[in-house]
C-alpha cells in the first residue's frame, strides 16, 4: 500500500531531521539497502555456524558444556540464516527485486 502525501511529507521531514542531528549515522545507515543487510546477516549466520561445529567437533569429548554452545550456536545461526532466507525470497516473490 503506498504512502499518502501527508505520510510522505512526514517521512522527508524525519529524514531531514536526522540528518541534521546525527549526519553520520544517517550516512551509515543511508548507505545499506535491505538487500545488503540480509546478505550480511546471512554471512554472520554461516560463520556462527562454522565456528559452532568447530567448538562442537573440538571439545564434545573433552568438555561437554562447550560442545552443547557449539550445538547451541549451530541452531541458532541456521535458524537466523533461515529466517533471513524466508524474508528475502517472500520480498521476491512480490516482486521486490531490489530489497
Amino acid at each position: 500500500m503506498p504512502l499518502s502525501e501527508h505520510e510522505q511529507k512526514i517521512l522527508i521531514d524525519l529524514e531531514e531531521s536526522l540528518r541534521q542531528h546525527d549526519p553520520r549515522f544517517a550516512k551509515s545507515v543511508g548507505n545499506l539497502s535491505l538487500y545488503t543487510r540480509q546478505r550480511r546477516r546471512k554471512l554472520l549466520s554461516v560463520i556462527g555456524f562454522i565456528v559452532g561445529l568447530a567448538l562442537l567437533v573440538a571439545f564434545f569429548t573433552q568438555s561437554i558444556p562447550l560442545g552443547l554452545v557449539g550445538l547451541a550456536m549451530m541452531v541458532a545461526s541456521s535458524l537466523a540464516f533461515a529466517s533471513n532466507a524466508t524474508v528475502h525470497s517472500r520480498d521476491f516473490a512480490r516482486g521486490r527485486e531490489d530489497c
